[in-house]
């Protein structure tokens, strides 16, 4: 079950393309450019993405299914063209839509065709352990008063948990459609939960 949760050469690859349009938003968001503090924010996006991926990664080898990093183009282009208009306006503006993740199961052979062992409670519990990943990593970084760092997960999450999933929206699905669409409560209780977090943290 190890394979379930491994990162392959492609996920790695979108991890650290995620990771850097993330740290130039807030980069851009906080109208800071100093090399100390562009470290410092790409550093947070590298956080933020592992805290998320930890978080499925580790049910999703519980629960024997696998989890695919992705790009999506449309969500990068959108999160950078903010993060340009940060740079070139007095208006500060972020966008985080960068990364989604696609899951998926055992297959099985039944009655000559090969069916996917993955439904959506499966990919609810999923993109809930990536929310409760991050969830965790702000805790940490409160503890440890790094509120920069807790105030970047927590608006990561915020993100996270829009529940795009239309086509005419330049996104990818995210993890609040997946979650909503199983429990419009849940979903209402873990945003509400995220903005208190950001608001902790101004």
């Amino acid at each position: 079950m190890a394979e379930n949760a491994a990162l392959d050469s492609s996920d790695v690859k979108n991890f650290l393309i995620g990771s850097a349009v993330v740290g130039v938003a807030f980069t851009a968001f906080t109208g800071v450019f100093t090399l100390k503090d562009l470290f410092y924010y790409m550093v947070a996006g590298l956080v933020v993405m592992t805290l998320r991926e930890a978080g499925q990664r580790t049910v999703a080898h519980w629960m024997e299914s696998y989890v695919d990093l992705k790009v999506s183009r449309e969500g990068s282009m959108t999160t950078l063209l903010a993060a340009g208009f940060s740079i070139v306006s007095d208006f500060s503006l972020i966008l985080l839509f960068p990364i989604y993740s696609d899951f998926s199961g055992e297959r099985y052979e039944q009655w000559g065709k090969s069916t996917d062992a993955m439904w959506m409670k499966r990919q609810y519990w999923l993109s809930s352990a990536g929310i409760i990943g991050l969830w965790a990593g702000w805790v940490a970084a409160m503890a440890f008063s790094l509120p920069q760092m807790a105030q970047a997960i927590s608006v990561f999450t915020v993100f996270q948990l829009m529940p795009f999933d239309y086509e005419k929206i330049p996104t990818d699905e995210l993890d609040g459609a997946t979650i909503l669409r199983w429990s419009g409560f849940v979903w209402l209780l873990m945003t509400g939960l995220t903005i208190v977090m950001v608001a902790l943290t101004l």
